[in-house]
């Protein structure tokens, strides 16, 4: 992978249909091409996901949500106890950066749950099609293709969602990176996809999201 982010916009692979992402709530964008598996990248997704208790929660970690299997951000975690000699019961917000939506659970200290190991990782910009810019308003279902590549040189799908008004600032960033390096006289400038990725898992079988998190230029090596 390259050198920092991950992108969900890049699952499709791996049997995840337009039908199933609508109803579970996770944009398309956000299931690109295929979740990352482990033939591709070398690691099994599993190895992503560590057991841990409810009672072993932190503010700022990510987990497995109950509901959906998407990974999402710990916040606002609370214990509560009922009675002298009642079991502890922790209350907490899970922010979902892939479907841009929130649980609540609450779990009692012993439940078992998941920590999801997330990464970014960065992807040298390739092509887009539409090819052109300008033409990213005619893209199917307003999902603009990016292609990169990893640091192996190993060419993946991205997805960018241009219609999604949540992700107005990503797509004027990649807009951005993409122009400047492609005025960039002397060639040594490039575009670069920052993407961040994180396992989900659903009934028996995990894979991994990944969604455009930001884009920037680089010179050089």
């Amino acid at each position: 992978m390259g050198s920092s982010g991950i992108n969900a916009e890049y699952m499709g692979s791996s049997g995840i249909n337009a039908e199933y992402m609508v109803s579970s709530g996770i944009n398309a964008e956000y299931m690109g091409s295929s979740g990352i598996n482990a033939e591709y990248m070398g690691e099994d997704p599993k190895s992503r996901l560590n057991p841990c208790h409810a009672h072993d929660l932190k503010n700022g970690q990510w987990v497995i949500a109950d509901k959906c299997g998407l990974p999402g951000k710990v916040s606002s975690l609370k214990m509560s106890k009922t009675g002298k000699h009642g079991h502890a019961k922790f209350t907490y917000k899970l922010t979902l950066e892939h479907s841009k939506k929130t649980e609540q659970p609450m779990h009692p200290g012993g439940d078992h749950l998941e920590w999801a190991e997330m990464r970014k990782v960065d992807y040298d910009f390739s092509y887009t099609e539409p090819e052109e810019i300008a033409d990213w308003g005619d893209a199917e279902d307003g999902i603009v293709k990016i292609f990169a590549m990893d640091e192996n040189y190993e060419e993946m799908e991205l997805k960018l969602d241009i219609k999604n008004d949540a992700r107005a600032k990503v797509v004027t960033a990649v807009k951005k990176a993409i122009e400047e390096a492609a005025e960039d006289a002397d060639g040594g400038a490039r575009a670069v996809m920052m993407v961040f990725e994180g396992p989900r898992h659903m009934g028996g079988k995990v894979d991994i999201l990944q969604i455009i998190s930001d884009a920037k230029v680089v010179t050089g090596d």
